[in-house]
């Protein structure tokens, strides 16, 4: 019988263990980053710090993230963990691994990886797939194709403010990377990612040639602050790519304070220094609505059968009727700037 730790106490967790065979499998405890929880049991197990990790006497350390699967899988080889004891069943399962999972899962929970790997990789991604799937589908498509097409703009040394897991850094041809996101106390902190005290970026002025930053300002509450530091890390004459919700529900609540016209937008740039170049809205009136619709779905019906035939159903109407109908952007989902630091 294999021995497993389990890296994680989230929901990517309880559905792994869920999957995992109570035949070949015993785990032995669970562990976690945040500290708050190394005093605690999960299904019945204790939590332990990782520092204890390698003192354990196991087969497999199970990597349960679907989100910081690349800076936990760092951590546990600077503890000494040989590589083919770390498995990481959202990452990449390198085809010498794949026999160990058949061991460890049953056939349904090997399916189950890969669907939720997938459907990771489609929040940010979305291809025809999410059209059956995905409830934000029209303005994570058109998200994803607006930083696309503007992805020329970002290069040398990039800041990535508010990057969470960093999903469109493949897009641009960056020289440097950084990912900076706001230090909240007791949660896990990434590797590979600087984090602020919520007014002042650790960086010297003029330290980045460009900047994005997608989805985040609604969730700044200090925006002012926040955009003259912006502002002063950005060299003169170099570009920041910014998306902001305009119709949008409420997220990441309760620190979500407020929504964006593009004109609400450009004058909050305009007035700490940036000069607009390109100001655009994302999906229109038709894809908005069916968007809503699906958001209220994915809330409130709790069969799972129902709410994907509902989602898809809504998905290709809205796809189908905003290319019949004529365009307006009189409600729109996504703010896209782009704007340049003049002084």
């Amino acid at each position: 019988m294999n021995k497993i730790i389990v890296f994680g106490t989230g929901k990517d967790s309880r559905t792994l263990v869920k999957w995992l065979s109570k035949i070949k499998t015993e785990i032995i405890c669970f562990t976690d980053n945040n500290a708050d929880k190394w005093t605690e049991t999960f299904y019945g197990k204790p939590i332990i710090s990782p520092d204890f990790v390698p003192d354990k006497d196991f087969d497999y350390v199970i990597v349960a993230t679907t989100t910081y699967w690349k800076p936990i899988r760092k951590q546990l080889l600077k503890y000494g963990i040989p590589i083919n004891k770390i498995l990481l069943p959202y990452g990449r399962i390198r085809p010498e691994e794949f026999s160990i999972y058949k061991k460890l899962f049953n056939v349904y929970g090997i399916m189950g990886l890969y669907y939720n790997r997938r459907k990771r990789y489609e929040l940010f991604h979305p291809s025809i797939l999410g059209l059956f799937t995905d409830h934000n589908y029209f303005s994570r498509k058109d998200l994803y194709t607006a930083i696309q097409q503007n992805s020329e703009y970002i290069s040398g040394k990039v800041m990535d403010f508010g990057c969470g897991t960093q999903p469109y850094k493949k897009l641009f041809k960056a020289d440097e990377y950084i990912g900076i996101e706001i230090d909240i106390p007791g949660e896990y902190k990434n590797i590979g990612i600087t984090y602020y005290d919520g007014k002042h970026i650790p960086f010297e002025n003029e330290t980045f040639d460009s900047m994005i930053s997608s989805e985040v300002f609604e969730h700044v509450i200090n925006i002012e602050e926040i955009m003259k530091e912006l502002n002063r890390v950005l060299k003169t004459g170099g570009t920041a790519l910014i998306t902001v919700p305009f119709v949008y529900p409420r997220h990441c609540w309760p620190n979500d304070y407020r929504r964006y016209t593009y004109e609400g937008l450009k004058n909050l740039l305009i007035s700490n220094g940036f000069q607009i170049l390109k100001c655009e809205s994302n999906a229109g009136y038709i894809e908005s609505v069916s968007e809503l619709i699906n958001n209220y779905v994915y809330e409130n019906i709790h069969n799972k059968v129902i709410k994907g035939i509902l989602i898809a159903h809504f998905n290709i109407w809205g796809s189908i009727l905003s290319k019949m109908l004529p365009k307006s952007d009189y409600i729109y989902l996504d703010n896209v700037i782009l704007a340049k630091k003049i002084s």
